[in-house]
Parts: C-alpha cells; structure tokens; sequence
C-alpha cells in the first residue's frame, strides 16, 4: 500500500486520502490475482469458503449451486429455477462476457468469471411475473394457456377465424 501511496499524487484532503486507499483496497482484493490462492482473487476465495457458525445451530435448508455460463448478445443470462426459466438483465455491457452464477435457493450472485467482481445481486420472488409473460387463455378453451390463440386453433384444426375476435 506504500508503494502504491507513494506512486499517487499527494492527497490534499482526508477525503481524497480516503479515495485512493479505497481504490487500492478494491483492486487488492477484488481484481488482482494472488499466486497463494491459485490465481484466485482473495474476494474469490473468501466467497467460496464456508463460513463459521455455531456448533449447535442445525445446518440451513439450502440448496447450493454454481453454474457458469456467458452472458448473451442483449445482456441477459437465463437461469431455471424451481421448473421456471428465469431471464436475469445484466447489461449490454457485459454481453458476451463469461459469468458465475451463485445460487442458493432463492438468493442469486452473478459474478464476473475473470475478475470475480460482483455483477448482480438478486432474489427471486415467484410471486411476480412481468405482464409480457402472464398466459394467455384461449376463449374457446380455456382450460388451454396459449402463447399465440389464432396459430393455437389453426394448429387444432377448429376453423378459427382471428376476425372473429377481434385479433
């Protein structure tokens, strides 16, 4: 930390002090790799550990995973969740970028898979789903969740006519 003080324009404020002691506290222990720990970063390493708890508390019910994926051409990385297929927004930025998904249970980290800078921090809530994504009930069935109702019966050979309805 000398050195790279030493390297910085002298601080004018304790604010600024503060500012370039914050910086090199990011870059030590979030971008650059470390030999000890594999090339790993020591935020890598400390996020893959098992934390300590006490000895009579009962271990969680979670379900711990780790999936590593690429981030697509619009910046969204899919995730499929509890039978659902989730679509997570990161950012044009980050297209094409190799990522890490950390998840447990309902609680998602998407990370960085070079750096292991955290990217997003999410949960899930079933309970929301945007209004692009609720099902569409045909009218003449509708028992049957279709994502396109004219194509549904023409498929099904009823002689639908969309006119009919207004579509």
């Amino acid at each position: 930390m000398k050195r790279y003080l030493e390297r910085q324009a002298p601080a004018k404020t304790p604010a600024e002090l503060q500012a370039q002691l914050d910086a090199f506290a990011h870059y030590y222990n979030t971008i650059r790799p470390h030999r000890a720990l594999g090339g790993r970063t020591p935020l890598q390493a400390y996020g893959a550990r098992i934390k300590a708890r006490p000895a009579d508390a009962e271990a969680p019910d979670t379900h711990f995973r780790i999936r590593h994926d690429k981030v697509d051409s619009v910046g969204k990385v899919s995730l499929r969740h509890d039978s659902k297929l989730h679509h997570i927004g990161l950012g044009r930025a980050h297209k094409g970028k190799p990522i890490k998904l950390l998840v447990a249970n309902r609680d998602i980290r998407v990370l960085d898979a070079r750096t292991g800078e955290l990217i997003r921090r999410l949960t899930l809530d079933p309970s929301r789903v945007p209004a692009d994504r609720r099902e569409l009930r045909c009218l003449l069935c509708p028992a049957t969740s279709v994502s396109d109702v004219a194509a549904h019966h023409r498929i099904a050979g009823a002689g639908f006519e969309p006119a009919t309805f207004g579509l």
